[in-house]
């Protein structure tokens, strides 16, 4: 029987997480998600999207010397 309750109530709210909507895509906003994004992109060596990154990171601290010069690198 207790099963059959706890069976019960995850159906429910997996009902209702579906009802909620989709789970929207993380994005880089701001300075810190950008700053993160572009990190993360340079660790996987894709250095066109880390040096796109740095470049939104730049925009909200533009004087940030290590920012520029990793975007230099990138």
């Amino acid at each position: 029987m207790t099963s059959r309750r706890i069976a019960s109530a995850l159906r429910g709210l997996l009902t209702a997480a579906l009802l909620a909507g989709p789970i929207q895509a993380a994005t880089a906003e701001g300075l810190s998600g950008a700053y993160l994004a572009a990190t993360q992109a340079d660790f996987r060596d894709d250095y066109a999207a880390a040096a796109d990154y740095y470049r939104r990171a730049l925009v909200f601290d533009p004087g940030n010397l290590a920012m520029l010069q990793n975007a230099a690198v990138a």
